[in-house]
């Protein structure tokens, strides 16, 4: 009888949690990407979820199989960054405005984000900074086309987040929207589409790419709406004006930030690329008076987070200055960061973008249930992560956790770290 019991337990338990798969409230149990048990090899017991994001050495990708040639991907980096120097310029050396240029691809984008964000954390002595670029891929008499521009306001200056300011340095040919924690929260999860991050404490939270999507979601994504119509006519231009939204097939928001970013992060970034691929079309798509026809109804979303290293906590350099960044100052654990999670044994596989894909439920779904994302087959996870090294070219994607005394290889089925 109480074998019977304990497998009818079992086996409850098992359904409760298959089908309960949204993210839960953060509290003082919560560790890494965990949200709950699974039954693996039959033994039920914690384990890291998949919250809908993986590790890859390159950002570079595939469209339903096929390259995109160098020569055919055009690029506004906004500014140039002078390593001699040690400065950023938004003019060229003929004194020329920076333009778009063409030969690249997106692994470069990521190159000049960590340059970017780097910069910007050592100017303002802060403890993270983040930065983005916004790429569309359009399809013309069956070849494709990448357009990308770094994210950036009216008067094109670059777009930047940070945390922890000391010196609140303020840089001509740079943008410093600083969000409040309570900004944050309000745009991420009370304006539509509403991501439901349960952001921990409103009052603590204020990490860089928290700072970056609130960015990007406020106004009704006023900006990325920008950004997006300008390369559009960018294409237009270089096409021929019968280029519109229906050709956009696939839209990329690049992000660069200077270290791993935590779970919270981590749930807004997915959220943002879930929601916005469930009504792209609405979310994307400027409808100003003189935008191009069509519809982004046929169009995918897709995010790629580089980060320039990995997770900081005060048991690492001791200092009060990283305690924002350090998770553990949530009473959430020491380990919840992008680099213990996310992982499928192949970060070395390219990626390919699937431009049929049903669309999945929930923003974490236990490891192995067949509902999970597969890199292989189908459209990315929401989105996927990678490693600028010190040179900031992107790098192999980190395999183990890189905190001293965490001695877990970062697979997403291992049981809970103590």
């Amino acid at each position: 009888m109480c074998t019977y019991v304990k497998v009818l337990s079992m086996i409850i338990f098992g359904i409760f949690i298959v089908f309960d798969i949204n993210a839960k409230p953060w509290n003082n149990n919560t560790r890494e990407h965990l949200f709950g048990t699974v039954d693996v090899h039959n033994q039920a017991h914690v384990s890291i979820q998949d919250e809908g994001f993986r590790w890859r050495s390159s950002f570079n990708f595939t469209i339903n199989g096929h390259s995109i040639l160098p020569q055919n991907w055009w690029f506004n980096g906004v500014v140039l960054y002078n390593p001699v120097a040690n400065i950023f310029s938004n003019r060229d050396g003929t004194g020329r405005m920076i333009d778009f240029i063409n030969g690249t691809d997106a692994n470069f984008i990521h190159s000049h984000l960590a340059k970017i964000a780097d910069k910007v954390k050592q100017t303002n002595e802060c403890a993270s900074a983040t930065t983005a670029a916004v790429t569309i891929v359009i399809e013309n008499n069956g070849n494709y086309y990448a357009f990308s521009k770094v994210l950036c306001n009216d008067s094109n200056q670059i777009i930047a987040t940070r945390t922890l300011t000391n010196n609140g340095n303020v840089n001509e040919i740079i943008s410093y929207p600083d969000f409040t924690a309570t900004n944050i929260r309000n745009t991420i999860e009370t304006t539509l589409p509403i991501i439901n991050s349960n952001i921990p404490n409103p009052n603590k939270y204020s990490c860089s790419e928290g700072q970056i999507v609130a960015k990007i979601k406020s106004n009704n994504f006023e900006l990325v709406k920008r950004i997006i119509k300008e390369l559009l006519m960018k294409a237009k231009q270089q096409y021929g004006n019968e280029i519109n939204y229906n050709n956009i097939k696939l839209v990329v928001l690049h992000i660069g930030t200077t270290m791993d970013p935590c779970a919270i992060c981590t749930r807004c970034l997915v959220g943002l690329s879930k929601y916005t691929n469930g009504s792209i079309d609405n979310f994307l798509r400027c409808t100003d008076p003189g935008t191009p026809d069509g519809t982004l109804n046929n169009s995918k979303f897709l995010v790629e987070v580089s980060s320039n290293s990995h997770y900081a906590t005060t048991t690492q350099y001791g200092r009060t200055i990283d305690r924002q960044d350090n998770f553990a100052a949530f009473g959430c654990g020491n380990c919840s960061h992008t680099e213990c999670a996310g992982h499928d044994g192949g970060e070395a596989n390219p990626i390919n973008v699937s431009l049929n894909f049903s669309l999945i439920a929930g923003l974490a779904i236990p490891y192995g249930v067949p509902s999970n994302w597969v890199l292989s087959t189908s459209f990315p996870p929401y989105v996927v992560f990678g490693r600028a090294n010190n040179a900031y070219n992107v790098d192999n994607a980190p395999t183990r956790c890189g905190i001293p005394n965490h001695v877990h290889n970062a697979i997403n089925n291992l049981p809970i770290i103590q």
